[in-house]
């Protein structure tokens, strides 16, 4: 089976990186990557205006000024393969 999503990624001007988020209950730190595979997908339904970047994440100073800047949401579409069979 194959599976076409459309997603949003938050894309760096300054060397074309996307943001990823390692998530934990008590924290979120950010790093960037080169492979959009990687970065954290925002859910798109593909006829939405894409808005500015802090619009799909965490509304605060730490978001706005140190993930997000100088960033641009690019929208993307991901092709998954999947593949089941059963345990025995």
């Amino acid at each position: 089976m194959i599976k076409i999503e459309k997603f949003l990624l938050a894309k760096r001007f300054s060397d074309s990186t996307y943001l990823a988020l390692h998530e934990t209950p008590a924290a979120t730190s950010e790093y960037y990557v080169t492979d959009p595979i990687d970065a954290k997908r925002i859910t798109w339904n593909g006829t939405s205006p894409i808005r500015i970047p802090a619009y799909y994440f965490e509304n605060s100073a730490r978001a706005r000024d140190i993930w997000l800047k100088g960033c641009i949401m690019v929208p993307f579409e991901i092709i998954t393969t999947i593949h089941a069979r059963e345990l025995l």
